[in-house]
């Protein structure tokens, strides 16, 4: 665990208000032990504790854009246990400023219309549950709860598990991410066209991470050159690799210049450049026995 430090993210009033919602819900097991996570200049949110969690969106933005159809804290029964109110927690920190609680965070009624890409994604409370991807003694509403949370500084025992979701989905491997980015290419898109796929687009924000154009570009050099990606048959991506094959043939050849060196107890010779580097060897080679 590392220490609590101040943050330059959120104010002191907003930390102490949060500080004392949170602690009217705290068990054994919930300990207040980082500081806020903290946006780099890539746009990621960093933490020292957990080095590849790195999602770029905020819980704050996440619910701006639009997400779970409006319904992400609503009260809900598990084990016939009710879980009310869940979103009080995080008013202090301003995070549904502009929001209706009732349409756009509470709401017992999804409604696609609500989420930033128009349409319904996911699974129900009933097969979050059935999973175990809910673990109501930390978080009872799931990942989202758990982030809204561990971005503030929380730490707990299902940290790692989380952790583990998210770099799965979101990560630098993140199968959604990666599927997002082949359907992008395999239809000549761009990483930001919000016609391509938006139920993905969609999940992914809900994993609080938005496609980067340089995470884009790198995963197509990758596609281009031939790499297999997920859920996307790899016949269905021939013609990406042939149409790079042909640009490659297209591209004008490198001529290396000439060059006129001069060979130890040799006479004069013409080389190409490429030649100049295996000639030295080969008399730093000759030199040295």
């Amino acid at each position: 665990m590392i220490g609590f430090a101040p943050s330059s993210v959120y104010s002191p009033v907003f930390r102490k208000g949060y500080s004392t919602a949170f602690n009217s819900r705290r068990t054994a097991t919930l300990v207040m032990a980082a500081a806020p996570m903290i946006r780099n200049t890539s746009g990621e949110f960093t933490c020292p504790d957990f080095e590849f969690f790195r999602p770029n969106l905020s819980p704050a933005e996440m619910f701006g854009k639009g997400a779970f159809g409006g319904t992400y804290f609503r009260d809900i029964e598990i084990d016939g246990k009710w879980y009310r109110d869940a979103w009080k927690e995080f008013e202090p920190l301003g995070w549904f400023e502009g929001l209706s609680i009732p349409d756009q965070v509470a709401s017992p009624v999804y409604k696609p219309g609500r989420n930033c890409y128009g349409v319904k994604c996911g699974q129900g409370l009933d097969v979050w549950l059935e999973k175990g991807w809910i673990k109501p003694e930390f978080d009872s509403h799931g990942w989202v709860h758990w982030y809204c949370r561990f971005f503030m500084g929380r730490r707990c025992d299902d940290d790692e598990r989380q952790v583990r979701r998210w770099i799965a989905c979101a990560g630098e491997k993140g199968r959604w991410k990666r599927n997002l980015i082949a359907k992008c290419v395999k239809a000549g898109k761009s990483f930001d066209d919000k016609s391509v796929s938006p139920v993905v687009r969609q999940t992914l924000l809900h994993w609080a991470y938005e496609l980067t154009e340089e995470h884009f570009e790198s995963y197509k050099k990758e596609i281009r050159g031939g790499k297999s990606t997920s859920f996307v048959p790899q016949i269905s991506m021939a013609h990406v690799v042939d149409q790079k094959e042909e640009e490659d043939e297209r591209r004008p050849k490198r001529v290396c210049p000439r060059r006129i060196i001069r060979v130890q107890n040799g006479p004069e010779s013409e080389h190409d450049a490429n030649s100049v580097r295996a000639i030295k060897l080969f008399e730093r080679k000759r030199f040295a026995c």
